[in-house]
């Protein structure tokens, strides 16, 4: 992607845009809503289809600018490091990590932690949504 260096930077330092290229959360004030796919459709039965927390960010940390997204079980880190190229291009590099406490159900019944994990939103996902988008919005 050829993108400005400046905008680069302007892109990862709004949380506003960071959020929505990632097309997952969407920010609320200081909280932000992470949607789960959908995988089938059931009559009758309800589904959890959203997860409510906390968003905060960026927080600059050396030369990575940070976000987190933390809820009761489950806390997504982005990371986000530009890499010069010349004095017109930068690369950007996505770092995520995924922290889940399956608690102590989680330990009894670990092939219930396993298909609950399965319905999350993997970091491929959320890298993959962010590159897309951000090479759309760099054409």
């Amino acid at each position: 992607m050829k993108i400005k260096n400046d905008s680069l930077y302007n892109i990862i330092r709004n949380p506003n845009i960071i959020f929505a290229l990632s097309n997952l959360i969407t920010p609320v004030q200081d909280k932000g809503i992470l949607y789960l796919p959908f995988t089938r459709q059931r009559s009758g039965l309800i589904f959890k289809r959203s997860i409510v927390g906390k968003l905060e960010g960026p927080k600059p940390d050396i030369d990575l600018i940070k976000y987190n997204f933390t809820s009761d079980n489950i806390i997504y880190e982005l990371g986000f490091r530009v890499k010069k190229i010349n004095e017109d291009y930068s690369e950007l590099l996505v770092l995520c990590s995924m922290n889940v406490n399956i608690g102590l159900l989680g330990r009894l019944f670990p092939s219930e932690v396993l298909k609950t994990l399965q319905k999350m939103v993997t970091l491929q996902i959320i890298v993959e949504k962010f590159s897309k988008n951000l090479s759309v919005l760099s054409s």
